[in-house]
């Protein structure tokens, strides 16, 4: 079962014949400069790395999975989530179309009561009076 990014981490390493000291030798990162442009030097990571990873001990930094993705030839979504990216349907699009609109249409009733509320309590108190 490969439910977790360190299962698929681990099924692509063996699939590889890589052990994680070889793997770990093969994965390189790139380093920014402080202004986050990528310099040409690059940083290995460590095996300790690569076996916290698979046994889920430690969450991956963006950099390592757009390596590891890289390496293995397979997208960052599969592997953070096992799937592959899917585009949605036209079905979907409308839908999130509608609630939008829904939602916009809501907020822009919210903000006139906002409005209406200075005339409401004025006529409470003109009522108590």
């Amino acid at each position: 079962m490969t439910d977790t990014l360190g299962k698929r981490l681990r099924t692509l390493r063996k699939q590889h014949n890589l052990t994680m000291a070889e793997l770990a030798t093969k994965i390189y990162i790139p380093v920014f400069d402080d202004q986050g442009k990528e310099t040409l030097d690059f940083k290995q990571i460590n095996p300790s790395t690569i076996s916290n990873l698979e046994n889920d001990k430690n969450k991956p930094t963006s950099d390592l999975i757009i390596a590891l993705a890289k390496f293995f030839n397979v997208s960052c979504d599969w592997l953070l989530t096992g799937k592959e990216f899917e585009p949605a349907t036209e079905e979907q699009r409308i839908k999130r179309e509608f609630e939008m609109k829904q939602y916009n249409d809501l907020l822009m009733l919210y903000k006139k009561l906002l409005e209406l509320k200075p005339l409401v309590d004025a006529l409470e108190i003109i009522e108590k009076e």
